[in-house]
């Protein structure tokens, strides 16, 4: 054995409430602790999202004293993470570093010229990768390895994404701090789960870097596998599930077997959810009747454009008529549902984000978000902006310091100037915070809470301090749902 003691550590966290940082199981570092646990491998598991600082880090690895530290690399920051790796290496020099994740299987050999101190990386699905380093495999022979040979850096090539996702056991977060998520003794919402019911999308979104980094062939689980997971959580307590799949529906058989099963195994007060959103083009009013009776009940829909031409121009491969259906059958079941578009996109106009805004008033959807484009590397828009000369910014930039929910464009073009692009982000978060204040009075109406004391509340709620203590605190969140029914 190689590697006898590992570190997991996540570095980063991308959501935060009103009070302190919001911690998110992350189900990418659930599998690999499972794989190690299954090996026989000993881990211990590091999340600073749950509010720790890096000293807490240092000192779990003074206590542990792991052979190796495993850390995900997101491209969004990841010069924090290098920063990060170069303050754990200065104090231990011995401890072997190896980051896996979307950004090194897009950067590959890059991610270790940036960062002298990481030791590995991992392009691909890791769960083999670093089962066979820890056992002692020659580096030359692990499929997907990134390492160095005296002054060169090598990449192994990755094998084929994993076919059969059922030859995984789902993780059961040993090791991590369960009844820390949200976050120990504090006020916010309730524990959920996320599942991963599939790996890949076949679509070729311009936009997307999922066909990069986890595969363009869809690959899924079995039904009894996924109910299996389901079950063991909820025998102990856990009824909230996220299923975080980037194309969840793409098969209605399998969606309505699992209905179906769910529904024999009487599951009673499942609450499932669909955070990444599914394609309206896989779902019809007979699906979404099924998928609701099962306990579904959040949905969100990547509208990304109010009109054809610009979802053409990102490769959508669906039409505007076929989205709006969706999401009227959607509300008609009554789902919770959120919208979300995209301000930016190739070939759009002023015009076309007013066509968005259209789309986005013109339902009672229960959120809506207009989203800054952000070009990821090993994109087709990324390439595109650069061989068109389109960049704003270095991507060493904007990766490190400009997402999506900020109105600084990263990039222009003909038709669309930073200053149009700075205005339109403007108005289309303006109007989306309009089209709460009115989705909030068509609510209290249905309540019989009607006229200015109607009008009043929703205002108040339309605010994002307000949004978030009704959000996060569970009180309030009881409010929240007996008086709006969100």
């Amino acid at each position: 054995m190689r590697f006898k003691k590992v570190i997991l550590a996540n570095l980063t966290s991308h959501e935060t409430s009103a009070f302190k940082k919001r911690a998110v199981l992350r189900a990418g570092l659930g599998y690999i602790a499972q794989v190690l646990y299954d090996n026989n491998i000993s881990y211990k598991v590091v999340d600073l999202s749950l509010g720790y600082n890096v000293n807490y880090l240092l000192k779990k690895i003074e206590q542990f004293n792991p052979d190796i530290i495993g850390i995900t690399l997101l491209s969004y920051k990841y010069k924090y993470s290098y920063d990060i790796i170069k303050i754990i290496k200065k104090r231990f020099k011995d401890i072997v570093i190896v980051c896996g994740g979307p950004h090194v299987t897009t950067f590959r050999g890059t991610v270790l010229e940036e960062c002298t101190e990481i030791d590995f990386a991992i392009a691909g699905e890791g769960e083999e990768v670093i089962v066979q380093l820890c056992a002692g495999v020659k580096y030359e022979d692990i499929s997907g390895l990134i390492y160095r040979d005296e002054n060169r850096i090598i990449y192994n090539e990755m094998k084929p994404f994993r076919e059969n996702l059922d030859t995984l056991n789902f993780p059961k977060y040993i090791n991590f701090e369960l009844e820390n998520y949200p976050l120990r003794k504090s006020l916010l919402s309730e524990r959920v789960i996320p599942i991963v019911t599939s790996r890949g999308c076949p679509h070729d979104c311009i936009y997307c870097p999922v066909k990069t980094t986890i595969g363009q062939k869809f690959r899924y689980r079995n039904i009894n596998n996924i109910t299996e997971e389901i079950k063991y959580w909820y025998n102990i307590g856990y009824k909230r599930f996220s299923i975080v799949d980037d194309n969840f529906t793409l098969i209605r058989e399998r969606v309505w077997q699992l209905c179906e099963e769910i529904e024999r195994q009487n599951l009673k007060g499942l609450i499932l959810n669909l955070p990444n959103g599914i394609r309206a083009d896989k779902i019809d009013y007979e699906l979404l009747e099924k998928m609701y009776s099962a306990g579904f009940r959040y949905i969100g829909f990547g509208v990304e454009s109010g009109n054809n031409k610009i979802l053409k121009n990102l490769k959508k491969h669906e039409t505007i008529e076929t989205i709006e259906k969706a999401i009227n059958d959607a509300c008609k079941i009554g789902y919770y549902i959120d919208l979300f578009f995209l301000v930016g996109s190739p070939g759009e106009t002023e015009e076309d984000v007013k066509d968005s805004i259209r789309i986005a008033s013109k339902y009672p959807v229960d959120n809506v978000f207009f989203f800054n484009l952000i070009p990821y590397p090993g994109t087709e828009l990324f390439d595109w902006i650069k061989k068109n000369g389109h960049f704003l910014y270095s991507p060493s930039y904007y990766l490190n310091k400009i997402n999506s929910n900020m109105d600084v464009p990263v990039f222009e073009t003909i038709e669309f100037t930073i200053k149009s692009r700075k205005s339109m982000l403007k108005l289309a978060r303006d109007s989306a915070k309009k089209l709460k204040v009115n989705i909030y009075i068509k609510k209290l109406s249905d309540k019989h809470i009607k006229g200015v004391f109607a009008n009043i509340i929703a205002n108040i709620y339309a605010t994002n301090i307000i949004q978030r203590i009704f959000n996060d605190i569970s009180i309030f969140g009881r409010i929240k749902t007996i008086i709006l029914k969100i």
